[in-house]
C-alpha cells in the first residue's frame, strides 16, 4: 500500500474549489484561499452531492453559497474569468476528482478508484457521485459506505487467519452527531455486508 500525498505533503486534502481571474484552485489551495475569495469559493462539496431543495433548506444556514436548483439538479454560480458561470456539484466535485488522479498518476502509472462514502447516503447521492467519477473520466471500481470500506480493510489484512466459518464483527463509527453500526461476515471465501443502521 502506498499512501500518496498532496502538495501540501498531507494526507488529506479539503473538498474545496474556487476561481480567481482565469486560476482555478482546489483542495488545500482553495482552503488557502478561501477568506479572500469566500463570495467565489465552494467547500464542504460531499455535503452537497445529490442534495434535494429540501435538504438544502436546512443545510443553507451553515454553508455560504449560491446554490439554486435547475430540474432538481443543484447548480452553484461563481466568476470565472469576470463572467458568471454555472457548475452543478457533480462538475466540481470531478474537478477535485481529476486532480487527486493527476497527483496519484505522479507516482504510478494506473488509476483505479474505489470511493468511501458516509453511510447514510441515499441512492441519488451515490449516483450523484458515480457522475461525478464519469465526467472525471476515472476508473471507479467501487462506491462503499465508510464503514464497509474499514471492514474490507480489516478482512484484507486478516485473510491468512480467516477459515470457512463465517464470523461477523460489528463495526461501530462514533460520529459527533450519529452512531453508525455495520455488521460484516468474514470469511476465507466471502466478505458479506449483514446488516447496518
Amino acid at each position: 500500500m502506498e499512501i500518496i500525498l498532496n502538495e501540501s505533503s498531507s494526507r488529506s486534502s479539503k473538498a474545496s474549489i474556487n476561481f480567481r481571474g482565469d486560476e482555478r484552485n482546489l483542495g488545500d489551495s482553495a482552503a488557502n484561499l478561501e477568506r479572500q475569495l469566500l463570495n467565489n469559493t465552494v467547500k464542504d462539496l460531499m455535503r452537497l452531492v445529490g442534495i434535494t431543495p429540501a435538504q438544502w433548506e436546512q443545510e443553507k444556514k451553515w454553508l455560504n453559497m449560491p446554490l439554486r436548483f435547475e430540474n432538481g439538479i443543484p447548480v452553484i454560480t461563481l466568476a470565472l474569468e469576470a463572467e458568471e458561470k454555472d457548475f452543478t456539484v457533480e462538475a466540481l466535485l470531478a474537478m477535485i476528482l481529476t486532480k487527486f488522479k493527476s497527483d496519484c498518476m505522479i507516482s504510478m502509472n494506473t488509476f483505479i478508484l474505489c470511493i468511501a462514502h458516509p453511510v447514510y447516503w441515499d441512492q441519488s447521492q451515490r449516483c450523484a457521485l458515480k457522475n461525478a467519477t464519469v465526467i472525471a473520466q476515472t476508473n471507479c471500481m467501487k462506491l462503499t459506505p465508510d464503514l464497509t470500506a474499514v471492514a474490507y480493510q480489516y478482512g484484507l489484512f486478516r485473510k491468512s487467519q480467516l477459515t470457512e466459518t463465517m464470523y461477523n464483527v460489528l463495526f461501530v463509527d462514533i460520529g459527533a452527531t450519529k452512531t453508525t453500526l455495520s455488521l460484516i461476515g468474514f470469511s476465507n471465501k466471502d466478505t458479506q455486508v449483514m446488516d447496518y443502521d
